[in-house]
């Protein structure tokens, strides 16, 4: 994707592994219930089921994460390059958070001085994004990443160790140096 220049765009941006650092907390509640030593390292793929815990059980620790997401970590420069694309262009935060943890979606948002224009909680990313009018997606989930470009959206897939996936629409970006260079 060559970078965007004078245009005013719409941008959506996916929260957890994007603009916080939602795995790295996530991990360390596995670790604390299950007596394990995961690190980031071992998440090769998005559902952790390599890490040989039920999938029930790691299904409710995603819906109990609902609770914490307010103390979660930005990733690195994130806050910083979401403030330099809001002074030229649209910003859309897109989640497939649970209903549940909207409102300590909203105070990490606030807490961390986060500037949007819209928020949207939806498991439904591609057809979301298609209907907004967006122009490109940061994303890191892989299934959300070709379903957003399936939809005819240009796609920023966030580097990770459980994402490697090639598409026509996705292009690959390692730090939100890389997403503010492309979209400035």
């Amino acid at each position: 994707m060559e970078s965007i220049g004078d245009i005013k765009i719409k941008i959506g941006l996916d929260l957890d592994g994007v603009v916080c650092d939602f795995f790295g907390r996530f991990i360390e509640e596995v670790n604390n219930t299950y007596g394990t030593h995961f690190t980031k390292a071992d998440w090769t793929d998005y559902y952790f089921s390599n890490s040989g815990l039920p999938r029930d059980h790691m299904k409710r620790m995603f819906r109990d994460s609902m609770k914490y997401l307010d103390e979660l970590e930005p990733m690195e420069g994130a806050l910083e390059g979401i403030s330099k694309l809001n002074e030229d262009h649209t910003i859309h935060i897109v989640t497939h958070r649970f209903l549940e943890g909207r409102l300590n979606t909203l105070k990490w948002l606030d807490n961390n001085k986060v500037e949007f224009d819209t928020l949207s909680f939806t498991p439904n990313k591609g057809s979301l994004a298609y209907r907004l009018g967006l122009d490109v997606v940061v994303e890191d989930t892989p299934e959300m990443a070709i379903d957003i470009a399936n939809n005819g959206v240009k796609t920023l897939l966030y580097a990770n160790l459980y994402n490697h996936i090639e598409h026509p629409l996705i292009s690959r970006v390692n730090t939100w140096k890389d997403i503010t260079q492309i979209l400035t």
